[in-house]
């Protein structure tokens, strides 16, 4: 692995990375599928993603979004229900159908935001010795990738040996396009429409759709996705992650063997997943971070015929609660929290079972957030209610991480509360 790269102060939207982990489970008897979705340095999570699985065919993708999360909430959700309702396109010039569709729909809503889209379908080989289809389609800077068991990345021909390319505005092949189109690249931008992105493909941008034309082809930001055809074997896996996993210093082949170490470990994706999402922090990324994990052996699990993906789990993992006195980061904190039904007291007398396991592997950097975890007045002032202070203590004595000296009475630790932090609590909870 590289060294840690500094994260650019501009980027900062947060005091530090809210590295609370979502982790969600999809498991057939066909595919193995989950997905980590982190805050990152992001006050909040503009990243989506898609699973669709119809006896032996998958549909995956990640959708990061920009300016805002309506665009690639919309794009995951309707491409979701077409799927439902249709079924699976077969060719290329149906899916480039199916993607101007549902750029169209979200562009009549006169929604600002917009989002990149990497999507692969997997169809299961027919008979027995046949390779997996894989049918990628690809518009902006998210990535699609195959590994192998081993460790190795497939290269595909894409950025960094990856199966997809990236569309940035520097890129010659897109410049061209854009400036025939009517827009112009400063910057390594589009400059179009009152707006500087920093791809050229995706959903959404409605500024960026005003010149060129009449057709989305002829667009500085064009919906239009590039597709390749892949074959590859059951042992292998497949990834998708946003931009958020390769901004820093993290190589697709970095990536690729960090997931095949644990999945090695554990057949684990979720977990596997996570790691890759953490060490794309520690790597530089200060964005939000999404990484799939598709494992091409599924799991047994009863299904009706055709029905799609059971055996469905969310994990919520909260993260370090160092910065949480941070107004911002207790807001991105919580945010998380919420998305897998806990509260804030919950989530941060989670993270007291989470951090016994964790101080095996790194006694001395997590010391002194055990130390704020264990004085009840510390969480009080954090912002923490008195009755989830409570909460929190229980959890502590069943971590086994009380600690006699920093032993406050709950009920001091809320009347501090009150009597300093009222309009906080007011604010927050």
């Amino acid at each position: 692995m590289r060294a840690s790269a500094p994260v650019p102060s501009s980027s900062r939207h947060l005091e530090g990375a809210c590295d609370s982990a979502i982790i969600e489970r999809h498991q057939t008897n066909s595919f193995d599928v989950a997905v980590t979705e982190l805050n990152g340095w992001r006050g909040d999570m503009e990243d989506a993603h898609l699973i669709h699985v119809r006896d032996d065919i998958g549909v995956f993708g990640v959708f990061d979004g920009h300016g805002g999360k309506d665009c690639s909430k919309f794009v995951a959700r309707r491409l979701g229900e077409i799927l439902h309702q249709e079924g699976v396109p077969e060719d290329d010039a149906t899916w480039e159908k199916l993607c101007i569709k549902i750029d169209q729909e979200f562009l009549n809503l006169a929604v600002s935001s917009g989002t990149t889209a990497t999507i692969c379908v997997v169809r299961k080989p027919k008979k027995s010795g046949e390779k997996h289809k894989l049918h990628v389609i690809n518009a902006g800077d998210s990535r699609t990738l195959l590994g192998k068991a081993n460790g190795c990345i497939f290269d595909g021909g894409g950025t960094d040996k990856g199966l997809t390319r990236d569309h940035k505005p520097d890129d010659p092949v897109e410049r061209k396009r854009i400036e025939k189109a009517g827009g112009r690249v400063r910057g390594n931008r589009v400059d179009a429409g009152r707006c500087g992105l920093s791809v050229s493909r995706g959903f959404g941008d409605l500024q960026a759709k005003q010149t060129g034309g009449p057709g989305p082809d002829n667009r500085p930001v064009t919906c239009i996705p590039e597709q390749y055809h892949f074959e590859c074997d059951e042992t292998d896996f497949v990834l998708l992650v946003c931009d958020g996993v390769s901004e820093g210093t993290f190589s697709n082949a970095e990536v690729v063997q960090l997931v095949a170490e644990n999945l090695k470990k554990s057949k684990d994706g979720g977990h596997a997943a996570r790691f890759v999402c953490l060490e794309a922090i520690k790597q530089g990324s200060s964005d939000n971070i999404t990484c799939m994990i598709v494992q091409l052996q599924g799991r047994t699990v009863e299904l009706n015929s055709g029905s799609e993906a059971s055996g469905k789990t969310v994990e919520f993992i909260p993260g370090s609660i160092s910065r949480i006195c941070n107004a911002n980061f207790r807001r991105a904190y919580t945010f998380m929290a919420a998305k897998a039904n806990f509260t804030l007291a919950q989530a941060v007398a989670k993270r007291c079972e989470v951090i016994q396991e964790e101080l095996k592997n790194a006694p001395r950097d997590l010391r002194q957030e055990a130390d704020m975890l264990v004085s009840p007045v510390w969480l009080a002032e954090a912002g923490v209610p008195w009755d989830g202070v409570e909460k929190i203590a229980k959890a502590l004595k069943k971590a086994g991480l009380s600690r006699q000296h920093n032993s406050v009475s709950c009920s001091a630790a809320a009347g501090k509360m009150v009597n300093t932090n009222r309009d906080l609590v007011n604010l927050v909870f």
